[in-house]
């Protein structure tokens, strides 16, 4: 399914990692992250790095409200960091969604209105079309970055240029692509217009409210709104190719144009906490996020609502949606574990990547919530004896001795969540040798026939 901000492609284990054991029986704050933020720290980079990825930036917060965050290669000469700016692209719809949405809360607005009650008539955009017809982008409006003329203009020529959104819109709007509400098709027109609207009911601009509804509110101190607003921290450009560095001064043009349809940029930590805070029902009323939940529904089971999408994912739900403008980005929200997690990457062109990587970020962090929290959820754990660990050869896994003379078996994962080892003890030892299961991080789960009693990471070099 085509979405986000597109605007054109350019062609283009060891694991030295510093370990927390903890047993699962602790309940101190931010356990899962120093259980499992070195493995999403490797495998982030092990893909980059196979990837050809030179920029990418990422932020998780766990079932246990803990949090991580990492950012690997370099701004120009800079290594990134997570307190540097990325763009979130069109992600930024659902935040111009919500607005439109608690407008509707405040009955400053209906989504059912026609969208000339609030604004003045923009060549090529009929009468008729209503708001919830652009939230859902089944306006049928063409989409204006595909104009012919859209991307040297915006790019290539006058990269200094600010283009207002009105200049936008009689620049570069065609001509409807069909009646509005006879199908799907995703453009980003309609969240222009959207922005027109809320700056109409509003009475302020589209960075102030994005300010006063959003980002003060929920604590999303390093957010803003690019071209309009003033920021301290550095912005991150994008590698148009390898090793080919453009400063983010080269996309002022461009990113004027994104506005409400991709023109926010965060840090990573600002991305996912908005992420976690709207995709939980807390930035919305429950009926305001019901709707937003809700639009259209497609034959794989995926459904795009108001500025957001519900995916099937190996048949696990989640909330989500992406961006792209010279950079890609990536918000996942799991329906059933309660993470969420997103990427920001600064290879232009690099989609696919992006959403690839994002899933094997997802299979970790699905695979913790199933083996760490269900066993966190049980009132017995025990404390095992694990040793050497690290090791190069093999581990030793001892019972400790109420448990001796049980019937104790052993299963033994790798961080993607697939089996390697399957065992019973014997007496009250087990051998795990590396020439079985091989180099890694693993997850031992121990338990009898009644319950889980415990999980132990092992390492072998």
């Amino acid at each position: 399914m085509k979405r986000l901000f597109y605007l054109f492609k350019l062609n283009s284990l060891s694991l030295a990692i510093g370990f927390f054991f903890l047993n699962v029986n602790h309940t101190a704050n931010a356990q899962m992250s120093l259980q499992f933020g070195d493995t999403l720290e490797q495998t982030l980079i092990n893909f980059a790095n196979s990837n050809n990825m030179e920029g990418v930036a990422s932020a998780v917060i766990f079932p246990d409200g803990s949090t991580w965050s990492t950012a690997h290669g370099n701004h120009g000469n800079v290594p990134l960091d997570t307190n540097m700016l990325y763009d979130i692209g069109s992600n930024t719809k659902s935040m111009v969604s919500a607005l439109i949405l608690m407008l509707e809360e405040d009955s400053l607005l209906s989504i059912d209105d026609t969208l000339y009650h609030y604004i003045n008539v923009v060549n090529n955009v009929p009468y008729g079309i209503t708001i919830k017809q652009l939230l859902e982008q089944r306006s049928g409006l063409a989409d204006y970055t595909r104009h012919p003329t859209f991307i040297d203009s915006v790019l290539f020529n006058n990269q200094s240029t600010f283009w207002h959104p009105d200049s936008i819109l009689s620049s570069f709007l065609q001509a409807p692509l069909f009646a509005a509400g006879q199908r799907w098709n995703y453009s980003n027109t309609n969240y222009i217009l959207l922005g027109k609207v809320i700056e109409a009911v509003e009475r302020q601009p589209l960075n102030t409210v994005l300010y006063n509804r959003l980002f003060s509110q929920f604590k999303l101190n390093n957010s803003y709104l690019e071209t309009y607003d003033t920021y301290s921290e550095i912005k991150t450009g994008a590698y148009m190719g390898p090793g080919v560095y453009w400063s983010p001064n080269s996309f002022y043009a461009l990113m004027s144009t994104t506005w409400g349809a991709g023109g926010v940029v965060a840090t990573p930590s600002d991305f996912v906490s908005y992420c976690h805070q709207l995709f939980r029902g807390n930035i919305l009323s429950q009926n305001a996020f019901t709707k937003m939940k809700t639009g259209t529904n497609f034959p794989n089971g995926d459904i795009y609502g108001k500025g957001i999408e519900r995916i099937i994912y190996k048949t696990r739900p989640y909330f989500m949606h992406g961006g792209n403008t010279m950079q890609n980005s990536e918000m996942h929200y799991s329906i059933e574990s309660d993470f969420s997690v997103t990427v920001m990457n600064l290879d232009q062109g690099f989609y696919s990547e992006t959403v690839n990587l994002q899933k094997e970020l997802i299979d970790i962090l699905e695979f913790a919530a199933d083996n760490f929290v269900s066993v966190a959820e049980h009132d017995k754990t025990i404390a095992f004896k694990v040793y050497p660990n690290p090791s190069d050869q093999q581990i030793s896994i001892e019972l400790p001795g109420e448990l001796i003379g049980e019937r104790i078996n052993v299963e033994i994962y790798n961080l993607l969540g697939r089996m390697v080892y399957k065992d019973q003890f014997e007496n009250n030892q087990l051998i795990v040798r590396k020439s079985t299961i091989g180099p890694g991080i693993f997850i031992v789960k121990i338990f009898n026939d009644h319950q889980i009693l415990g999980n132990e990471r092992i390492v072998f070099n």
